[in-house]
């Protein structure tokens, strides 16, 4: 079985520490759908982007955006737009098994997520079939070999090793370092014709969330590392060398990896903080009489995101509109919010701070 050689490094255990601390932050913000949608969709759209960026897809992040909302017609798919399709799918697959604690994740999953990856793409192989023949990674400059994976015939091999180090070791190791071992050492195997990277970003994404590090899909790792992707590729180079050795010293991978997921959650740690006051804002409020929890969740969303709309509003509570338009005058009418706008364009904003704030002051 797959044994990694890991060490815990100082530098290791500073940037653990920073994800523990976000994570404990999170710990004291209540969820609450309309306050996370948003942010949740924006973490998804930056996943998909980067993770295909990093292999060179050239749509930026408002096309992948589009994608997810409106995909064109089958027969008008380019391949690009494909690949960013079948990340989309993809992640719905990781973050659904994540949940299913009764499903082991193995050589099969990654299987699985390989099919997703490459699927409807030509040229991209038989998905979730292991090559039939060697894929160097090459220099696309120089067209020198700059990586030589594992071999065809000793992949079967490899990658039951790690199908089997996935089901019975992870949990020897912290989730964030068996999500950075499984990537590194999928990375090395190389086991298909193509989709390797994709999968693999997949893979340490399934385990994070399988283990309670989704962090409520607020974040994206693979955001950080695509937006300093040469750094990404550098840290990939140098641990693993220029061919597919067994035992390589991930110590250097694994602190970038743990480095990259904490700069992910820290660089946000503002904004939590920010949505952690407009909670205890928007809940003092709350407390003067005949406010509904629903007026509340439109104080808090208006708070964190500027301004509510009847429409936003309606998709959070399932109220019509009649019911919605009266509830959100009722609070211009107390002074907590007032009208920005005309006709379809109107929005409700929050007064000022200071207003919420006295008025929700008990009496």
């Amino acid at each position: 079985m797959y044994e990694p050689n890991v060490r815990v490094t100082a530098k290791l255990m500073n940037s653990l520490k920073e994800i523990e601390e976000i994570r404990d932050l999170l710990e004291t913000i209540p969820v609450l759908p309309i306050v996370e949608n948003r942010i949740q969709r924006k973490a998804l759209v930056e996943t998909v982007h980067y993770t295909t960026r990093i292999e060179g897809n050239p749509l930026d992040i408002r096309a992948v955006e589009r994608l997810g909302v409106r995909p064109p017609a089958k027969s008008a798919i380019q391949r690009d737009e494909q690949e960013v399709l079948n990340l989309y799918k993809g992640m719905e697959f990781i973050r659904h098994f994540a949940t299913r604690d009764d499903l082991p994740i193995n050589e099969d999953v990654i299987k699985q997520i390989n099919a997703f990856v490459v699927r409807d793409i030509p040229k991209e192989g038989s998905p979730a079939v292991y090559k039939m023949k060697q894929n160097a990674i090459v220099d696309e400059a120089t067209r020198e070999i700059i990586y030589m994976p594992a071999e065809p015939s000793d992949v079967p091999r490899l990658m039951n090793s790690l199908g089997s180090w996935l089901t019975q070791r992870p949990l020897a190791f912290h989730p964030v370092i068996a999500a950075g071992i499984a990537h590194l050492e999928l990375v090395a195997i190389h086991p298909f014709d193509n989709g390797n990277g994709r999968t693999a970003r997949a893979l340490a994404d399934l385990i994070l969330c399988r283990h309670g590090y989704e962090l409520r899909y607020l974040f994206s790792w693979v955001a950080e590392a695509g937006i300093n992707m040469e750094t990404y590729h550098r840290t990939l180079r140098q641990v693993l060398g220029t061919k597919y050795g067994v035992n390589v010293d991930p110590t250097i991978w694994l602190e970038y990896f743990a480095e990259t997921v904490a700069k992910s959650l820290t660089k946000e740690k503002p904004e939590l903080l920010r949505i952690r006051e407009a909670f205890v804002t928007a809940y003092n409020i709350g407390e003067k009489p005949g406010l509904s929890r629903d007026q509340v969740e439109a104080i808090l969303f208006a708070l964190i995101h500027g301004e509510v709309t009847t429409g936003v509003y309606m998709q959070a509570t399932g109220l019509s509109r009649s019911t919605v338009v009266k509830r959100l005058n009722h609070l211009v009418e107390m002074g907590v919010m007032q009208i920005e706008g005309k006709g379809r364009n109107v929005q409700y904003a929050v007064t000022t701070l200071e207003t919420l704030t006295s008025k929700g002051q008990h009496r």
